[in-house]
């Protein structure tokens, strides 16, 4: 004998022969929303301008205004270990690691140079001087070939040759460039110009600027973040309180993001599904959450009074998020929840019966990380609300053929897929008839 469940909007009745009803509340796919566990202490004082983690998830650095040594954090547990020692009165403004995380760059504004990091000993390699002055950030193309330095008060990107260390060239840029983003496929680069409110469209293969995108008076980007696929770019504007979302086709401002009254968006950064952006608010102490799909904010998270939040970076798994507060001298840890956010895929009807249908899918494309372990198949009669779990021995195969339906009746059909980190939300229905006897 079957065992169904059917759903029924916020109540689930399992039905053997007879119908029973059971309160237990219809559990939805939807996200859970990351929260703010510990905070990591650098040493007193140290104001860290930066963070970002290394590709292999296993360390971050934390680049620091008021100390000359750069702070070292373990991923694993969440513990600061040996700082790297760098030259006197160095005034850190940004941290970056190569793609293949051999090296890592940290810009000094006050002596105008790029120390180079030997990822593997945590030491310092070499210096890279630079012929314009105040770097206030650095970003590697994905290829890992070239690093594009911002010097914001001479209007100057440097572009330096990463194989070699040294400066390839230099391109002028308007408006005091604050911050880069690489497109995932490397052929351009957005550089938010915080002085004249716009996004230079940098050329990557012959460093030069392409166009340029106007964002809305008093705006100052700050901080530029792509999407995986590549589609959008989200602006994180400090003064008027928003998000740009650009659409990279057509290097257009597509929506606008609004966040609340006086939060001072700092920085942005995508997590590696694709799914949220998180929005460091320095004035507001909160990061905002943005979830991809519709571009709203469906979360805020505090951080504690006069944390100033600087810097965010998410770590390579998408399970954790480092906040960077000048304020308080910390460093916040997120939790970011780890579920399928794709549905399986191309769900179609096989052979039928009077009393089956057979379905067929493909898997999801994004899992997380997590292992598939079973699919949750429903089905319900054309126009009626309520879903019909259909029962059966857990299973990974990517086919199920639904019995008990009644012949000569349209049904709908959907598909979730479960897995060891989640469950997935469901297909959208398919629909067909059951043959008549």
């Amino acid at each position: 004998m079957s065992l169904k469940t059917r759903v029924t909007g916020s109540a689930t009745v399992a039905t053997l022969a007879l119908t029973l009803a059971i309160a237990t509340p219809v559990v939805s796919p939807a996200s859970a929303a990351p929260t703010v566990g510990s905070a990591i202490s650098l040493p007193a004082e140290s104001y860290p301008e930066s963070v970002a983690f290394a590709p292999d998830g296993t360390k971050a650095y934390v680049a620091n205004a008021a100390t000359s040594s750069l702070s070292v954090i373990s991923a694993t547990n969440d513990t600061l270990g040996t700082p790297v020692s760098l030259a006197a009165d160095s005034s850190q403004s940004s941290v970056a690691f190569s793609p293949d995380g051999s090296k890592a760059y940290v810009t000094n504004y006050s002596d105008d140079k790029v120390t180079v990091i030997t990822v593997a000993t945590n030491t310092v390699a070499t210096t890279i001087s630079l012929p314009s002055a105040t770097l206030y950030s650095v970003a590697f193309s994905p290829d890992g070939t070239k690093a594009y330095v911002m010097n914001y008060q001479n209007n100057v990107v440097t572009v330096i040759t990463v194989a070699t260390n040294t400066v390839a060239t230099e391109l002028s840029v308007p408006g005091g460039p604050i911050s880069a983003a690489f497109s995932p496929d490397g052929t351009k680069a957005y550089v938010a110009n915080a002085y004249n409110n716009t996004i230079s469209v940098i050329t990557v293969a012959t460093d030069t600027v392409a166009t340029t995108i106007a964002l809305p008076a008093n705006s100052q980007p700050r901080s530029i973040a792509f999407t995986p696929d590549g589609s959008k770019a989200y602006v994180a504007n400090a003064f008027n309180d928003t998000v740009s979302v650009i659409a990279v086709a057509t290097n257009s401002v597509a929506a606008t993001v609004p966040l609340p009254t006086r939060s001072g968006a700092y920085s942005v950064v995508v997590t590696p599904d694709g799914s949220k952006a998180f929005v460091a608010n320095s004035l507001s102490n909160t990061v905002s959450v943005i979830t991809v799909a519709n571009d709203t904010v469906t979360a805020t998270l505090s951080l504690p009074s006069g944390s100033g939040p600087q810097s965010l970076a998410v770590s390579p798994d998408g399970t954790k998020a480092y906040v960077a507060n000048r304020g308080t001298s910390k460093v916040s840890v997120i939790s970011i929840p780890t579920e399928i956010t794709s549905a399986p895929r191309a769900l179609a009807t096989g052979p039928r019966t009077s009393t089956s249908m057979t379905l067929r899918w493909r898997a999801p494309e994004n899992k997380n990380g997590g292992v598939i372990t079973d699919f949750t198949v429903q089905y319900r009669r054309t126009g009626t609300t309520d879903w019909v779990t259909f029962a059966h021995t857990a299973s990974t195969l990517k086919r199920q053929t639904v019995t008990g339906l009644t012949a000569n009746t349209r049904y709908e059909f959907r598909v979730a897929a479960k897995t060891s980190v989640g469950t997935s939300v469901f297909t959208e229905p398919v629909t067909k008839s059951t043959s008549r006897r």
